[in-house]
């Protein structure tokens, strides 16, 4: 009995480490700089989050940004997420470097919470994986 449940963990943790893995290579060229900003991103997230790194290293909240339109008070908007706590901790890193690694746990939380999930209601590790990797 306690052989089968050490090898079914060894099994688990050897496919959580192949679906992680799996992650972070497909994310490899965001990982060398070659993050392919369109739409949104390019030109909502990115000059957003910009705006949020410069003003929390200088110590002060963001609470107006000059550079949209004739003004915009972030700090109000509800859907912006300054106070997101994974941000406010990352935001001490380079922005080129956070925002991959940001991308890269959203993820991999993402798979591991669906796989974890998918194994509890009695699937297999193929199956969990298989539900994971699909929208």
């Amino acid at each position: 009995m306690e052989n089968s449940l050490s090898r079914l963990a060894n099994t688990n943790t050897l496919t959580v480490a192949l679906l992680v893995l799996a992650i972070a290579l497909t994310l490899l060229p965001i990982w060398f700089g070659r993050f392919y900003a369109i739409g949104d991103i390019r030109d909502v997230y990115i000059p957003l989050e910009t705006f949020f790194h410069q003003e929390q290293l200088a110590g002060r909240l963001p609470a107006w940004n000059p550079d949209i339109a004739w003004g915009f008070p972030t700090i109000a908007a509800a859907q912006i997420g300054f106070y997101y706590p994974p941000l406010l901790l990352l935001r001490l890193l380079p922005i080129y470097f956070y925002l991959p690694l940001l991308l890269f746990l959203h993820l991999s939380l993402t798979a591991l919470g669906t796989f974890w999930l998918f194994r509890k209601l009695g699937r297999s590790n193929y199956a969990a994986i298989l539900c994971r990797a699909t929208p």
